[in-house]
């Protein structure tokens, strides 16, 4: 039997979050089960203890710690508060976020700008100048970033759009286990989160 939105939400009494009123993503549906009691949601303090989890990696934590946390990686692996990562969830937003910092990390005529603290990536929750620029890049915008980077010798291979792709900025961080330093007081977008 298939239901639409509107009678799923109806039937696990979704209120809506502080983002979106409509269950319009994978974390809405999963976040709508726990609260109607479809998911367990108890007994998981134990891998609270082991690990760091968190839905969203721009929000590191399950509760916004008192004090900022450490950031390390060894042997490969990421650690939060000398807890192991259980893994990463790259949704949009923070993709996004990753782009952003590649961007300015990656290219010589930007680096002099560095360290830089980039915002938190939602433009309706952070009106910034830098959102509007970046919501605002289209194709024809990062063709034309790439071509003065690329007429100055300040670029390798990649392609104007690869570099923003979420599969290119998800090797990036995964596979090439970059960017790490962006979980760094430095360049983090909330404050007191890192050390």
């Amino acid at each position: 039997m298939l239901i639409d939105r509107a009678d799923l939400q109806k039937m696990l009494k979704y209120e809506g979050t502080a983002f979106r009123q409509v269950i319009a993503s994978d974390q809405d549906l999963i976040c709508a089960l726990e609260n109607a009691g479809e998911l367990p949601t108890q007994d998981l303090d134990h891998l609270y203890a082991e690990f760091a989890i968190f839905i969203n990696p721009l929000w590191p934590y399950r509760h916004k710690p008192a004090d900022p946390m450490t950031w390390t990686t060894v042997n490969g692996k990421d650690l939060i508060g000398n807890k192991p990562v259980l893994f990463w969830h790259l949704q949009n937003d923070f993709s996004n976020y990753l782009a952003r910092f590649a961007l300015v990390s990656h290219y010589s005529r930007l680096k002099k700008y560095l360290p830089v603290r980039l915002n938190l990536p939602f433009l309706e929750l952070s009106p910034s100048a830098e959102n509007f620029a970046f919501k605002a890049l289209n194709d024809i915008a990062l063709k034309q970033i790439f071509a003065t980077l690329k007429s100055s010798g300040d670029i390798n291979s990649l392609g104007p759009l690869q570099f923003f792709s979420r599969s290119r900025v998800s090797n990036w961080f995964v596979e090439e286990h970059q960017g790490r330093e962006l979980f760094s007081k430095s360049y983090w977008w909330e404050d007191n989160v890192f050390t």
